[in-house]
């Protein structure tokens, strides 16, 4: 999944889990991990951080903190501290590969399905809400699903939606606590916060396998058995791996500038 159906999903599940910026100079990201970055959508997901926080916060606490937030968590800064993670581990042939096998017309294609399944009206959000509906009377099973979970582990998908939920929740945390005139370190801010992200890991798996389920319903099998290949390979699997892993110590980096 190439990680367009991150704004949908995460909508979904924003009211489901509550969890009551570096200023260094970042190095340059190479051209070839910024195009990584694009095809496998990674910039959508760097897009979202700044207006969750914003979104989860009492409008005093979002208003006392809008210059802090906007600076330290902006698509364009978060993306590149996450680069520059991804170039600690990846070189630049294997970025170059991840371009090579997602940059074509299959991965266009389900893309656009997923496009159509956030959209509105009966084909969109109103279907995938009917469909919703249907799959938790009757939980489905059979190859369809093996496909659609075999990709999720590949491409990160669920666990990157519940990542970022998780980290946005932590922020908003600290912030509250700030603005009560105290705080807790990083450690005991994720060890006090670490149900929550479990519960969001459940949720999170569950909702993007129904999303994709719905998304892909008119796609072929054959088709879809591909599109899976291409997240499997190792180049990819290594991209989105990376990247999970890595956001959360970007928050951290940046939760520690917040003042």
């Amino acid at each position: 999944m190439r990680v367009s159906g991150f704004a949908s999903l995460l909508a979904l599940m924003a009211s489901v889990v509550s969890l009551n910026a570096f200023s260094a100079e970042q190095p340059a990201a190479s051209s070839t991990v910024n195009r990584a970055f694009e095809v496998a959508g990674i910039h959508l997901l760097c897009e979202q951080a700044a207006p969750l926080l914003q979104r989860g916060l009492p409008e005093a606490l979002s208003q006392q903190y809008q210059a802090s937030l906007n600076q330290q968590f902006a698509a364009q800064e978060l993306c590149a501290s996450l680069a520059r993670d991804v170039q600690l581990t990846l070189n630049e042939e294997q970025l170059a590969k991840v371009t090579v096998l997602l940059d074509n017309p299959i991965a266009a294609t389900m893309t656009e399905q997923e496009r159509l399944a956030t959209g509105p009206g009966p084909e969109g959000s109103l279907g995938l809400a009917a469909y919703r509906s249907k799959v938790l009377e009757q939980t489905p099973r059979g190859p369809r699903v093996d496909l659609v979970e075999r990709l999720d582990s590949a491409a990160q998908t669920s666990a990157l939606t519940s990542r970022l939920r998780y980290e946005v929740g932590k922020t908003q945390a600290l912030l509250n606590l700030k603005a009560q005139g105290t705080g807790l370190s990083e450690e005991e801010l994720s060890r006090q916060t670490a149900e929550q992200g479990r519960k969001l890991d459940e949720i999170s798996r569950e909702q993007v396998k129904i999303f994709l389920l719905y998304a892909y319903r008119r796609v072929p099998s054959e088709t879809l058995q591909t599109y899976v290949e291409l997240y499997e390979q190792p180049p990819v699997k290594a991209l989105m791996r990376t990247v999970k892993d890595s956001l959360s110590h970007v928050f951290a980096e940046r939760r520690a500038q917040l003042k």
